[in-house]
C-alpha cells in the first residue's frame, strides 16, 4: 500500500511540475520573426499559451496562435528584450488516461541592433496608455515611445478639451474636471498618437462596518414613538438595514427604524432587532409603561358630551325664570 501511495505521489509531483527552456534570438530593427518552441506540438495543450514581452515598444508580439508568435524588432536597444510563452497541458499515463495538469514555459532572450545612431527623425510613434480614467485632480505619465532607436523623441501635446485634461511638457496628464477629452501627441515631423481621458469625481470605494449597536433599552408611553439610529463603527462605515419586532402587535418598527406602540395594554415588552447588510446585528428593548390616552368618538363619550349640553340648557332655562 505504501509503494502504490508513493508512485502516486511521484506521479502527481510529475505531472504538475513546471518545464523551462530558455533561448536567445538575435534581430536587426525592423525584423519579424516568427518564434516556434519545438516543445509545444509535443504537448496535449490546455488551451492557447500565453505570450508576453517585457519591452512591447521595442520587441513587439504582432500575432499569437497555438504553437507560434510573431514579433517585431521595433528599436534597437541595450540588453535584452524577454518574450516568454506560458502554456499549460494535459498529463497522460501510458494507457492515455488524464492523471493532472503540468505547465511549463519557454523563454526568449531577444536582442535587437541597427537603427539611427540618433538626431534623426522617428518614422513610428506610440503612447501609453491610449485609454485611460482618472479622478478630478489627478495625474497620470505618459509613456512615449519612438522608432528607430535614437530618433527625436520631442514631443508636443494637444487636448480636444483642455478644460478637463490636458499633458504638460514632462508628458505628465492632468486631469481637471468631469468630463472627456483626448489628448495627441505630435512629433517634429508631424507622427501622430492620441489617448482618450475620461475624468471622473472621486467616489471612494465603501466601507463596510464591523460592529453596530442600538441602545440596549427604551421606555414608551402608551401612544408615544421613537426612531433608533444604529452606530456602527467604524464611523465612516455605511450599511443597509433590516428592522423588525418580537412583538409587532405591541410595538412596531417602520424600515428606516422608527419605533411605535401601536397596543394600549401596558406593562408590554418587544426586542426591536436590525441587522446590517454584512450580517450584524443588535436588539433593542423596548418597555411600554401607562400614558395618556387620546380622546375618542366613542359611543361613551358621545353620551357625556351630549348630557353636559343638556345639563346647560336645564341651567339657563331655570335661571330665566328665577328672575322673571
Amino acid at each position: 500500500m505504501k509503494k502504490i501511495l508513493l508512485l502516486f505521489a511521484l506521479l502527481v509531483a510529475f505531472a504538475t511540475r513546471a518545464f523551462a527552456i530558455a533561448e536567445t534570438v538575435r534581430m536587426s530593427v525592423g525584423e519579424t520573426r516568427k518564434l516556434a518552441p519545438s516543445v509545444l506540438p509535443t504537448q496535449v495543450l490546455a488551451g492557447q499559451p500565453a505570450w508576453t514581452s517585457s519591452r512591447p515598444y521595442d520587441v513587439e508580439i504582432v500575432s499569437t496562435d497555438m504553437y507560434t508568435c510573431t514579433i517585431k524588432a521595433r528599436r534597437s536597444f541595450s540588453g535584452y528584450a524577454l518574450v516568454h510563452c506560458l502554456y499549460y497541458y494535459r498529463r497522460l499515463d501510458p494507457s492515455g488516461h488524464y492523471i493532472g495538469q503540468g505547465s511549463g514555459y519557454v523563454d526568449y532572450h531577444v536582442f535587437v541592433s541597427g537603427g539611427s545612431s540618433g538626431g534623426g527623425e522617428p518614422e513610428e510613434l506610440w503612447i501609453n496608455p491610449t485609454e485611460i480614467t482618472l479622478n478630478v485632480g489627478t495625474s497620470y505619465g505618459m509613456a512615449v515611445y519612438v522608432s528607430p532607436s535614437g530618433a527625436d523623441e520631442s514631443v508636443t501635446w494637444s487636448s480636444s478639451n483642455s478644460s478637463v485634461a490636458t499633458v504638460n511638457s514632462m508628458n505628465v496628464l492632468g486631469a481637471h474636471r468631469v468630463g472627456t477629452a483626448v489628448v495627441t501627441a505630435t512629433t517634429v515631423n508631424g507622427l501622430q498618437a492620441s489617448c482618450h481621458v475620461t475624468v471622473k469625481e472621486y467616489t471612494p470605494d465603501p466601507v463596510a462596518p464591523w460592529d453596530v449597536s442600538l441602545p440596549a433599552t427604551v421606555d414608551l408611553k402608551v401612544g408615544e414613538s421613537v426612531t433608533l439610529t444604529p452606530v456602527l463603527r467604524p464611523a465612516h462605515a455605511t450599511a443597509k438595514y433590516t428592522w423588525w419586532s418580537s412583538e409587532p402587535d405591541v410595538v412596531s418598527v417602520s424600515a428606516d427604524g422608527m419605533v411605535q406602540v401601536v397596543s394600549s395594554m401596558y406593562p408590554g415588552y418587544a426586542t426591536i432587532t436590525v441587522e446590517t447588510d454584512n450580517g450584524l446585528d443588535d436588539s433593542c428593548t423596548v418597555t411600554v409603561m401607562k400614558g395618556v390616552s387620546a380622546p375618542t368618538n366613542s359611543d361613551e363619550s358621545r353620551q357625556k358630551r351630549a348630557k353636559e349640553r343638556i345639563d346647560g340648557v336645564r341651567f339657563r332655562v331655570l335661571n330665566s325664570l328665577y328672575y322673571y
